[in-house]
């Protein structure tokens, strides 16, 4: 028997079992085959702070991981010893690569990497080129976030400063940095600095300032313009070429382009001698588009490149369309205003205009204007089931030759009746026994009124009724003086009603026909009395009793009766004095001389100054004719430093003048008191304002001014006052307060809502307080002597302090020399200016000049209590340290807390959380600022 095969059979399955439970063994342990990629993702500038919404994407799959708050990603991959590469980016930060990332089975692989921010800001230039003569340019900086940017400016040297050197920027927002360089004590030769502009936790961006240092020795070569702009139209500019240098110039120019010609292309100008070079375009031939060019000079004195930049429209026929006005403001009570569309251009306009909101309506919605043409459209508003507050609104006209925006804004009173008088007080005199007030309803539901006399010989019309909105009406005050004793009376009428109460204050005389009647006891008879009631002021009865004023200008009186022992002091009407009424003349023949040809002759104007008091009493001296051509156009000619004028209004029918023209005092040296100016004046000549021409020193006070002063070819143009100081070296005392302008003020250049300038030239001292100025403020200021524009003023010299003033003014600066200065507030500030704020719109096609939205240069003190609206004026920037605030953070306060934590509650009154603080104890009270 063969026994070894016998026992093959079970070994071999014996083999198999021991095979299987290896096999078994394997699958419950497999081999690792994966691993994992981890990391942090931070911010390389700011601490290595984790970045959140970062995307990871690793190459050879589709997969991408976005990190959250603290920055981690993580992915499992398969392990790779080749590596993978993975890719961040992150829309705010540059993109960046990892390559050759390995992975090995079971293993963990870091990839932590710190990204570089991108800047969020746009340069206009990297360059920027003072040449050889330059000491101030600009570069605006583009914040490219839908976020506001904040930023900070260095520069490497300290003979380089940029202002402003820290801001904030709006979401898609321009800020204009304006550089300048001190070149005394600069090295000959060529030197480049750098500004930075740092944008915390995101990086900075650099421009490079180019500076050519001339030998002042030698000859040097400087132009005025170094850009030139010639539009669709123009076809002729001018630049000026000097030599500001010590030996003479020698100098060639050349143009980079066929269609750039010169009036000349080569000379020769002593030191201190400039040349007016004509750089002419020709559009001939050239097809449609933008061209640029270039004008090079080149001399013994340096090198100079002037840019150049054109327009050619097809065919050379395009419409333009432009509008007169962009801004309008209806107020409280204006329902309409007028907008021109114009067509600038050489082909047919065609236009379309729709309205934003409901309340605005347009008087047509379309149109069509030839070439240099104009079409008129009216906004109209209607304030009817709206409350009390203010709405704004945009027109928006589209055209073929362009599209415009019109911004509008308006006021809703309050829906309650209120009750306003015509006047609080009447004067009735020794012989009128009639006159009238008028009762005015500004509210928007009907008034319901009553009234009482408070005296038997005072007597209405009618003792109650009803005023519908916006309406009013007429009662009649009664004198009656049967009876009565010679001697002054005073008395009252008092108003009730459901929109507020009123006080009518009346004043008479009574005077006995009997020619012993002696009212001031000094035993001259009344009828031949200069001075009735015995105050030491000559009366004054008629205009010819105004005129005669002029032949006494120091009040002596030592022709007439009845003065005092100490003597006259000046004089004092006894009632209005109308120019056109026959009766206000003791001998008629006066008339046609101050009714007709040159009108009124200003008292003193051939006789010196007027010395003395004139007391108005509170009376009128209504329908004042001049038209003259002579220096000192006004009531008074010219006052010295002791004469007073005071309580007193003049309403003007016409008046033109020369220089110093003014409705009251052509050039004041005294003092002026509850004064006031309305009417319109036109001159051609400086130093003009309503009030008063030129004040070099005294007291204004309680007085304003309302009306138009067209001065367009005029300096120094005010709506008050045209300048304060003096046209020579003074000094002294000036005091401007409690006083205001509501004017449209047309003037050249250094033209101000209140005041046009404090001349530097005044050194001693000057306080304006608690004014302020509405209206609109328009210049175009044409010379190189740091001329201005200003919603207050055009400039304050150092030796002024303004405290406690608003400016409401529109201001609109236009112009294109470098020293121009403009604001809202102000123009150019070498005082003192503290708790003041300004909000009225304020436009400029100015880019060589220097604005801002509270004043456009600073070399005095602006206090950080200073404030502008930043909405209303357009501006984010300004000089000094006046903070920009929004309408809301104005209007919000209704104390003197947070921003108005330093203004006086004596001072200002902070009204509702949707009105501008306004002043208190003002002519017309809160109403007339507030209206």
């Amino acid at each position: 028997m063969n026994t070894k095969k016998k026992y093959i059979k079970p070994l071999i399955v014996l083999l198999g079992l021991i095979s299987l439970a290896i096999l078994d063994a394997c699958e419950e342990t497999p081999l690792l085959t994966e691993g994992t990629i981890s990391g942090i993702v931070t911010n390389s500038q700011f601490n290595n702070e984790p970045i959140a919404g970062a995307t990871v994407t690793i190459s050879g799959t589709n997969e991408e991981k976005v990190t959250g708050s603290d920055g981690r990603f993580a992915f499992v991959v398969e392990s790779n010893t080749n590596g993978y590469t993975l890719q961040y980016s992150h829309p705010e930060f540059q993109t960046d690569e990892n390559s050759n990332v390995r992975v090995e089975p079971g293993g963990e692989t870091d990839a932590d990497v710190a990204l570089d921010p991108i800047v969020p800001l746009e340069l206009s230039l990297i360059d920027l080129d003072f040449g050889s003569s330059s000491s101030q340019e600009s570069f605006n900086v583009t914040n490219l976030r839908n976020g506001e940017l904040d930023f900070t400016v260095t520069t490497s040297a300290d003979f380089v400063t940029a202002s402003p050197n820290t801001g904030r920027i709006g979401a898609q927002n321009t800020s204009v940095i304006r550089v300048t360089i001190d070149r005394s004590g600069l090295t000959v030769g060529e030197l480049t600095e750098q500004i930075i502009i740092n944008v915390p936790n995101r990086g900075s961006a650099v421009v490079n300032v180019l500076i050519t240092v001339l030998d002042a020795s030698a000859a040097v070569l400087s132009v005025d313009q170094t850009t030139l702009g010639y539009g669709t139209e123009t076809t002729s500019r001018s630049l000026e070429i000097s030599n500001t240098g010590e030996k003479t110039l020698e100098w060639t120019a050349s143009v980079s382009d066929s269609w750039i010609t010169l009036s000349d292309v080569s000379g020769s100008l002593n030191p201190t001698e400039d040349q007016s070079i004509t750089v002419n375009v020709n559009r001939t031939d050239l097809e449609a588009g933008s061209y640029t060019g270039t004008v090079n000079f080149a001399g013994n004195g340096g090198a100079a490149a002037i840019s150049l930049s054109m327009e050619v429209v097809a065919g050379n026929a395009q419409p333009v369309l432009e509008v007169s006005e962009t801004n309008f403001n209806f107020g409280l009570e204006t329902n309409s205003f007028d907008v021109s569309i114009n067509n600038t251009g050489n082909a047919d306009l065609e236009w379309t205009a729709t309205s934003s909101d409901s309340w605005l309506t347009l008087s047509r919605s379309s149109g069509s204007v030839s070439p240099t043409g104009s079409q008129g459209l009216t906004l109209n508003v209607s304030r009817a089931a709206l409350n009390e507050g203010n709405f704004t609104a945009t027109v928006t006209i589209s055209s073929n030759g362009g599209e415009a925006t019109l911004n509008v804004s308006m006021d809703v009173p309050s829906q309650s009746p209120v009750l306003t008088l015509s006047t609080t007080f009447l004067a009735f005199g020794e012989t009128d026994d009639l006159r009238s007030v008028t009762i005015e309803n500004t509210g928007l539901q009907d008034l319901n009124w009553s009234a009482a006399t408070d005296e038997s010989w005072l007597s209405i019309s009618s003792s109650s009724g009803t005023v519908s909105s916006a309406s009013s009406s007429d009662i009649n005050v009664n004198i009656d003086r049967t009876g009565l004793a010679d001697g002054d009376y005073s008395g009252k009428v008092s108003f009730t009603s459901d929109g507020g109460d009123a006080t009518l204050d009346v004043a008479m005389t009574v005077v006995g026909n009997g020619a012993g009647n002696d009212a001031d006891n000094d035993g001259i008879p009344d009828a031949v009395d200069a001075d009735d009631d015995g105050d030491g002021l000559i009366e004054i009865f008629t205009i010819n009793d105004l005129n005669n004023i002029r032949n006494d200008l120091s009040a002596d009186g030592s022709t007439l009766s009845g003065g005092p022992i100490t003597g006259f002091t000046g004089y004092e009407l006894t009632q209005d004095l109308d120019f056109e009424n026959d009766d206000h003349y003791s001998d008629i023949s006066l008339k046609s001389e101050v009714t007709t040809g040159f009108g009124w002759k200003p008292i003193g104007l051939d006789d010196g100054n007027f010395d003395a008091t004139l007391e108005g009493n509170g009376f009128t001296i209504s329908n004042l004719l001049i038209n003259r051509t002579t220096n000192y156009t006004a009531l008074i000619a010219a006052t010295t430093e002791f004469a007073e004028v005071q309580n007193l209004t003049v309403e003007i029918k016409f008046l033109s003048g020369s220089q110093y023209s003014a409705g009251l005092i052509g050039w004041n040296n005294g003092d002026v008191s509850n004064c006031v100016v309305t009417g319109d004046i036109t001159t051609s000549s400086h130093y003009c304002g309503l009030l008063i021409g030129v004040h070099p020193k005294g007291t204004i006070e309680n007085s304003y001014a309302t009306g138009i002063i067209n001065a367009s070819d005029a300096d120094n143009v005010g709506g008050l006052i045209g300048l304060l100081g003096s046209t020579n070296f003074t000094s002294g005392e000036i005091v401007l307060r409690q006083s205001y302008a509501n004017v449209t003020v047309i003037g050249r250049q250094w033209v101000g809502g209140l005041f046009g300038i404090l001349t530097g030239r005044f050194s001693g001292t000057a306080t304006i307080s608690s004014c302020y100025a509405r209206g609109t403020v328009q210049g175009e200021p044409y010379s190189s002597f740091g001329s201005g524009i200003g919603g207050i003023t055009s400039f304050l010299g150092g030796a002024g302090k303004i405290d406690n003033c608003y400016s409401l003014a529109e201001v609109t600066a236009e112009g294109t020399i470098s020293t121009f200065y403009s604001g809202s507030f102000l123009g150019n500030n070498s005082g003192d200016i503290s708790n003041s704020f300004a909000a009225g719109p304020f436009t400029t096609n100015s880019s060589a000049g220097y604005f801002g939205g509270f004043s456009g240069a600073n070399n005095g003190s602006i206090s950080s209590s200073n404030y502008w609206d930043t909405e209303v004026t357009g501006q984010s920037t300004s000089t000094g340290d006046a903070l920009g605030q929004t309408t809301t953070q104005l209007q919000a306060l209704t104390t003197n807390a947070g921003i108005y934590a330093t203004w006086s509650t004596e001072v200002w009154d902070f009204g509702s959380a949707s009105q501008y603080p306004a002043l208190k104890n003002m002519p017309g009270g809160l109403n007339a600022q507030r209206d």
